[in-house]
């Protein structure tokens, strides 16, 4: 005698209904919260687990399309973390120019011969 399997019994209709917006705005909220890299291993799982299911080639398109785009704002935000401060100043013979200079980590210069240089060093 054949016996049912327990999860084969009558399925029960739910009323959960998740979207491809649903699945982004998981997707960043873990971005937010853990990281990019935490979002990428939460991701694959979902893919993992709905990646037969109607319509989800197109919110795994979404997801990645999101993953790439969040990818490159880290790597830019990494670059201008690291990117020199550059300050230009140049004084026309006919204006007297007052430049304030907010925090600068180095500056190097080219003076002119006989130019007045004031400097202040803060620690």
């Amino acid at each position: 005698m054949m016996t049912q399997d327990p999860y084969q019994k009558q399925q029960k209709r739910g009323k959960l209904k998740i979207t491809q917006e649903d699945v982004v705005r998981v997707i960043m909220r873990i971005i937010d919260i853990n990281g990019l890299d935490a979002a990428k291993t939460a991701f694959g799982q979902m893919n993992d687990y709905f990646s037969t299911k109607k319509g989800w080639a197109e919110t795994a398109d979404e997801v990645y399309d999101l993953l790439a785009d969040k990818r490159k704002e880290e790597k830019l935000e990494t670059q201008r973390a690291g990117a020199a401060n550059i300050v230009v100043m140049n004084q026309n013979k006919n204006e007297s120019i007052s430049t304030g200079i907010g925090k600068v980590d180095q500056l190097n210069g080219v003076i002119e011969d006989g130019a007045e240089v004031t400097h202040t060093k803060h620690n």
